[in-house]
């Protein structure tokens, strides 16, 4: 059995924050005052970072060595903000407003009445390659290229096989990335893609996709994104277990398995000959 440990690095992280300055925030929305969920916070190209919680909640350990940075937020639908992290005050609470961003969408229109429904990805179930997730580092990533071939292409729905699931819950987000210049680009997504794996899902996990209008024409990079990883208690102890194993397959086309260790930090390389179990059927 092949396992990739998508989040072991985890410890590392931890350990550099041991001796570093808690930060705490509220992310707010300066018109409605609302909560702004799920918004990706850390120092770029570090391994520190996370995500804020439904209630615009976020904490940090800040290492000594990085309080000359900034601190980076960035959520779809509001302008990304950097603040340096001696303008923030360290050990208590800071409301940080995020002001929306109008962006202008261009149509795309797919001409024509006979789509055929095609898959594209690499479809597997087996359960003798998996990837392990698992871990407590939220805004953590990993994905694999998928070819689309160039053409105008509806996406449909999103699948992955689970061949083990560990009891609760987690959170996850799915990103699609420009993949048209050979590296990983922009986020092509217009809204937030958020599903909960349940503690008795196993198998074939299905999202549909037509509700999001999603129409492309590009080879595309597809992660998912660990928002949310609940505990689990046990006598008196809280731990984090190996959680959900998903399907891989051997695959010398698409470029391989990535990872992105923290929110902004740098994509790797970790798997050559091996691809996510990730597939869409798509309307072509």
């Amino acid at each position: 059995m092949v396992l990739v440990v998508f989040s072991i690095l985890e410890l590392a992280i931890c350990q550099d924050s041991l001796n570093g300055n808690q930060l705490e925030g509220l992310l707010r929305d300066s018109i409605t005052g609302k909560p702004v969920q799920y918004a990706n916070v850390g120092i770029r190209n570090s391994l520190i970072g996370t995500v804020s919680d439904l209630e615009g909640y976020f904490s940090l350990n800040i290492p000594d060595s990085l309080k000359n940075n900034a601190l980076t937020i960035s959520s779809m639908g509001f302008k990304k903000l950097n603040i340096p992290v001696l303008d923030l005050n360290l050990g208590t609470r800071n409301f940080i407003e995020m002001h929306p961003e109008i962006y202008e969408l261009s149509e795309t229109k797919i001409c024509g009445t006979h789509l055929k429904q095609k898959t594209r990805g690499l479809k597997s179930r087996t359960k003798k390659m998996v990837v392990v997730i698992n871990g407590k580092n939220l805004g953590s990533e990993a994905g694999s290229p998928i070819k689309i071939r160039n053409r105008e292409t509806i996406l449909r729905s999103f699948h992955f096989n689970i061949t083990q699931n560990v009891p609760d819950s987690a959170i996850f987000r799915l990103k699609v990335y420009d993949l048209s210049s050979d590296s990983i680009g922009l986020n092509l997504l217009s809204e937030n893609i958020i599903f909960k794996i349940e503690n008795d899902d196993l198998g074939e996990y299905v999202i549909d996709l037509l509700p999001y209008n999603i129409t492309i024409n590009q080879d595309i990079f597809v992660a998912v994104e660990l928002l949310g990883l609940y505990p689990i208690e046990s006598i008196g102890k809280t731990w984090y277990s190996d959680r959900i194993n998903v399907s891989i397959g051997p695959d010398l086309s698409r470029g391989g398995i990535f990872v992105k260790k923290a929110g902004f930090s740098k994509w790797e390389k970790i798997a050559n000959n091996y691809s996510f179990g990730f597939w869409f059927t798509t309307l072509e």
